[in-house]
């Protein structure tokens, strides 16, 4: 009569040969995951600082009202740790950004001001590119935050 687990040496490491590609996979996943919620929240962050800068600027009659708002939001997309590649109207590739900014009473308080940014990110997973709002492309994904406040 055998005991049961006395001639079952390989099994572990059989197990261990099927899991351990699962493992990893679903550990880069996560990876991503994280980077894509990181990078939608820096799109968020950067919306809304340029907002509140136009929404100042603008309702005083600062000349450099747009300007301003844009740098700022450029500035916390960048201490965000995003990497800035070049400014483009429709960005598609990795890095790319964009920064557009409206007021609809320059020099008067009671309008509105927005900031829109747009921002590709990076895609490990371009099956997965619809995450957070997210457009599909090859190796980016586009992310859009408008942020807008009254002008003062």
């Amino acid at each position: 009569m055998r005991l049961l687990g006395r001639f079952r040496r390989g099994d572990a490491t059989i197990e261990f040969l099927i899991l351990f590609p699962i493992f990893i996979g679903a550990l880069f996943l996560a990876i991503a995951f994280a980077m894509a919620a990181l990078a939608r929240a820096e799109v968020s962050v950067a919306a809304r600082a340029g907002a509140r800068i136009a929404a100042i600027d603008c309702g005083q009659g600062t000349a450099a009202w747009a300007s301003d708002a844009q740098a700022a939001a450029v500035d916390e997309l960048q201490q965000g740790g995003l990497h800035l590649a070049a400014e483009v109207a429709n960005p598609t590739q990795a890095g790319d950004w964009y920064v557009g900014t409206y007021c609809s009473s320059f020099g008067q308080a009671g309008g509105v001001a927005a900031v829109q940014v747009q921002y590709a990110a990076l895609n490990l997973f371009p099956q997965f590119g619809s995450l957070f709002g997210g457009t599909g492309g090859a190796g980016a994904w586009s992310l859009n935050e408008v942020a807008s406040f009254p002008t003062e």
